[in-house]
């Protein structure tokens, strides 16, 4: 039940479906300018219209290593072979094609517990490579968002929120063709049960903005040492329109601009589980 909860309100876009705009869209006859996924979570906030104030952040009791040393990392990820949800997309070099990320593995480094290392695939333009690489948590604090209504947060059953946030390298198989570094900084928000469970909380202003784990930086060939920016994202929808102006359209049912689905979108919808016979 508690789950149940969590994905209904943590990720902050669930209000109500958007049929007539997806309806335009389909006929190419948009005539209103479109309610944004984005929008749709700013009008949750306690006053929809009024400012935004700071995230409070705080120390975690037990000490952050502590915590860390106690998490269970295959929560924070989703390794679920048959979950297309634990996908991450972004964009990808000047013209924000698409790309995809996969995590199949991550653990802590045994000498270092502010280190994970991961193993995953990327994919860009059906191109699938084996990565691995490791993030570092630089910092794991405490915060409450004085802009939700903590009666909900309450009646979810969380305990607490947690943000963590560092650096990551991570290497695609250098035996690949057109294989490269990402580099950049990553962060993470969690919503803390209390029976222990941790899960994705999307909190709008923290480091993530709204996207419940995000990683970004710049993609460097080891070939010719070209660089490309790229940014990945557990809910990409929350800061796409940042990127990408009206690049998701609707609420409940987002859909993406029609003006955009070349740049490898076209199939967004599909749920093809490419990663599970990929080597």
């Amino acid at each position: 039940m508690k789950k149940s909860l969590f994905a209904a309100a943590a990720v902050l876009s669930l209000l109500c479906s958007c049929q007539s705009n997806k309806a335009q869209l389909a006929t190419g006859d948009l005539v209103i300018k479109p309610t944004t996924h984005r929008e749709s979570v700013d009008t949750l906030r306690i006053v929809a219209d009024g400012p935004v104030k700071p995230v409070e952040y705080g120390l975690l009791p037990e000490g952050d290593l502590v915590f860390l040393e106690k998490s269970n990392l295959s929560q924070w990820f989703n390794f679920d072979e048959d979950s297309y949800y634990s996908v991450f997309n972004g964009f990808y070099g000047a013209d924000n094609h698409r790309i995809e990320w996969k995590f199949k593995s991550a653990a802590f480094n045994p000498q270092n517990k502010r280190e994970i290392l991961i193993t995953g695939l990327t994919r860009f333009k059906k191109n699938i490579v084996p990565v691995s690489g490791v993030l570092y948590v630089d910092e794991a604090r405490a915060f409450k968002d004085p802009n939700l209504d903590e009666r909900d947060i309450k009646e979810m059953g969380l305990e607490r929120l947690v943000e963590m946030s560092g650096r990551f390298v991570v290497n695609e198989d250098s035996t690949r063709s057109g294989s490269g570094q990402f580099t950049g900084t990553w962060a993470l928000t969690l919503g803390l049960f209390e029976d222990g469970q941790r899960l994705w909380f999307a909190s709008d202003n923290t480091k993530t903005r709204g996207a419940g784990m995000l990683l970004e930086g710049q993609w460097k060939s080891f070939r010719s040492g070209t660089v490309k920016p790229f940014l990945i994202a557990h809910d990409l929808f929350m800061v796409a329109n940042d990127i990408l102006e009206e690049f998701s359209i609707g609420e409940r049912d987002v859909e993406i601009n029609p003006k955009y689905r070349h740049l490898g979108w076209d199939e967004f919808w599909d749920a093809s589980e490419w990663w599970v016979d990929a080597r």
